[in-house]
């Protein structure tokens, strides 16, 4: 609707107030609005579209709203986002396209739209990750990556039939993710046709690596990849010693795990709360590899005989306190479901390649940019229970019950004055408390309503 210029000035003077299903994104909207958080995006990346009424930049950035709200597809653009303006216009935004106008815009974008969408992903990951912090001050960083198998469409450009567990017939791609399980950021989100394997991804994707976080021969020493077995070939492993890194990686050959298993000459318990008996052994002698490395063998009951596994490490540490540090990759797993079920990760498929690759990059952000809230928002304010509460909540909660906080929105023109949140929904007094300090240097209120 056009507005006469009578009309346009009595809205920007008087207050416009909105009873919002989701409030205290509103105030996660207002404050990267205040801190400029997406300047970058709109000076970086260039979109070679026409614009008639909407930016192509403001259509992305309606799919990174949408995927904040939960919705796992740009059509639900339509339902969860466009209806409600007081959403949209916290972000920064003008006005909302509808879901057919953003999906041109993602099919109309290329591969130098995609390379510039992961400059701005670094770009915003070195100003604010907390991984560039422990790689500043040369603490351990604890790195872990793997392969995702993501079903598409037959038709859909550089899918082709992969490794796609319970789903042999499928067509699709690849999905390599790099994590920090000490921050719970992601480092990159890196898409190939199906048949890649793991093994031929782990030198590219550790170079990428290096590139972000400005890794030098020094910082490097300080860096422990967690990889499994997929990534454990004897060129991968050479590799990685070679260039300083700390590695625990579990060797890539069954058949060779048994054999070495053979040379064992004392077996100990393993505590495990996966399998009832689980016992570790060092093998001696070792393979030798490219610098001195430690290497167990793990076995495991199976029929009336033992399934073996190999862990190669360059940690000085007793074999049940290598395993233990091994199994602590399963979270690697549970964060990417908490990726698939919050963020939709799984679901956002496009049919043109650079278009699927910019969908994974707008997960990566999304991501990270509600594992940064989570330190925001740690005021001193805060209990000790709530700070605990906060450090818990995966991407799900976040998105389903922090962000979720219904209430009422509060604008003076371009600018969020106040955000009432609704006093009986159970997260409203965390959010309140965090986002209060958050918002108060620009002048917003956030404040509990009355019941």
């Amino acid at each position: 609707m056009k507005l006469s210029g009578g009309s346009l000035i009595w809205r920007l003077r008087s207050t416009e107030v909105f009873s919002s299903p989701c409030a205290s994104l509103c105030a996660l909207g207002e404050y990267l609005r205040q801190q400029e958080f997406f300047a970058p995006l709109y000076n970086e990346v260039h979109i070679a579209q026409k614009t008639a009424q909407h930016d192509p930049i403001d259509k992305l950035l309606e799919v990174l709203i949408c995927a904040l709200r939960g919705a796992p597809t740009v059509y639900e653009i339509n339902t969860l986002v466009r209806p409600y303006p007081e959403v949209w216009q916290a972000f920064g935004l003008h006005s909302c396209a509808e879901q057919s106008t953003v999906a041109d815009t993602l099919n109309a974008c290329t591969q130098d739209n995609v390379a510039q969408f992961r400059a701005v992903n670094d770009q915003l990951f070195r100003q604010y990750g907390q991984t560039m912090s422990q790689v500043q001050s040369q603490s351990c960083v604890i790195l872990e990556i793997d392969l995702f198998g993501l079903p598409t469409g037959a038709t859909a450009e550089q899918a082709v039939k992969g490794y796609f567990p319970r789903k042999r017939t499928r067509r699709g791609h690849q999905l390599v993710r790099v994590t920090n399980p000490q921050t719970n950021e992601v480092l990159g989100h890196w898409l190939f046709p199906g048949t890649m394997t793991s093994a031929a991804v782990f030198k590219e994707t550790a170079q990428a690596i290096e590139h972000l976080l400005q890794l030098t021969a020094t910082t490097r020493a300080h860096v422990l990849w967690r990889l499994d077995a997929g990534f454990g070939t004897d060129a991968n492993i050479n590799w990685a010693l070679w260039r300083s890194y700390q590695l625990l990686v579990k060797g890539f050959s069954g058949k060779r795990a048994a054999k070495l298993a053979r040379s064992v000459q004392q077996w100990t318990k393993a505590p495990s709360v996966d399998y009832t008996e689980r016992d570790v052994g060092r093998i001696l002698p070792p393979i030798r590899y490219g610098r001195r490395t430690a290497q167990w063998s793990v076995r495991v009951p199976f029929k009336q005989d033992y399934k073996y596994a190999t862990l190669i490490t360059t940690l000085d540490d007793t074999g049940a306190n290598v395993v233990h540090q091994y199994d602590l990759r399963a979270g690697l797993e549970n964060q990417a479901g908490g990726d698939m079920r919050g963020l939709g990760l799984g679901k956002r498929k496009k049919k043109r390649w650079p278009a699927q690759q910019l969908m994974m990059l707008i997960v990566q952000l999304a991501h990270n940019l509600l594992v940064w809230q989570n330190t925001w928002v740690q005021q001193p304010t805060l209990t000790a229970q709530e700070q605990h509460i906060i450090k818990e909540h995966g991407i799900y909660r976040i998105i389903h019950q922090r962000l979720n906080v219904d209430g009422k929105v509060s604008r003076k023109g371009a600018k969020v004055t106040q955000i009432e949140l609704n006093p009986l929904h159970p997260s409203a007094t965390l959010v309140q408390k965090g986002f209060q300090a958050l918002l108060t240097p620009f002048g917003t209120r956030v404040i509990l309503g009355q019941i």
